[in-house]
Order: structure tokens, then sequence, then C-alpha cells
């Protein structure tokens, strides 16, 4: 089956059945994982935005604002 990723599926439903199962066998501590994994991802997220731009401050050319009178 030209062009079909076997690979990509396979894998994909063999960690939706594991979660599947493992949700059925600790439903409390599954879900709170859950619900923690995207939490923790955008803290990652912010803080590489944040370094990333404390990094290249020095390099950004000097812009005037408004002046007030």
């Amino acid at each position: 089956m030209k062009g079909i990723p076997i690979n990509g599926i396979v894998s994909t439903t063999l960690c939706i059945l594991t979660g599947v199962f493992l949700s059925y066998l600790f439903p409390d501590l599954i879900l709170s994982y859950l619900m923690t994994i995207p939490g923790f991802t955008v803290l990652l997220l912010w803080i590489s935005i944040c370094s990333a731009q404390l990094k290249l401050r020095k390099y950004y050319t000097p812009q005037h604002g408004f002046q007030v009178k």
C-alpha cells in the first residue's frame, strides 16, 4: 500500500490501546496524568519563549516609541 504510513498507524493504535487499558485499571491516576501533561507542556513553551527573548534581546535594534509632550 503505497503512501500509507503503516508503522505510524500501528504505533498510534498501540499507544491508544495501552492508554485505554491503563485508564481502565487506574482511572484516577491516568486522569491526573492527562491533566498534568498539557499544563507542563504550556509551562515549557513559555519558558522557551522567555529564554529566546532574553537571548536575542541584545540583537534588537532600538525603536523609538511615542513621546508624550
